[in-house]
């Protein structure tokens, strides 16, 4: 007899009612597509953390863009020495 615990207590599946029962597929459906798009979003963050490391790895040695000379107050929006275009990419 499969059981399955809600809110600290036990229930007997097949003794539950074909809607219950879709309920509770539904539920688990719902539960591993959380935990499928969790994880998803974990491996976004990580690339994104990736590419903003190196992208400011290569502004930092990047003698000039655009006519401009790119440092590190690239990181301050208010600089005039920081296109627009960067500010965005690193989210100033």
């Amino acid at each position: 007899m499969p059981t399955i615990s809600i809110d600290n207590e036990d229930y007997d599946t097949e003794s539950m009612s074909d809607e219950a029962l879709a309920n509770l597929k539904s539920i688990q459906f719902v539960d591993a597509e959380l935990a499928r798009l969790n994880a998803k979003i974990a491996v976004m963050n990580t690339a994104r953390l990736a590419y903003s490391t190196a992208l400011q790895q290569q502004l930092a040695s990047a003698p000039d863009v655009g006519g401009r000379q790119i440092t590190r107050n690239c990181r301050d929006s208010a600089s005039s020495e920081c296109p627009s275009i960067l500010q965005g990419a690193l989210g100033l």
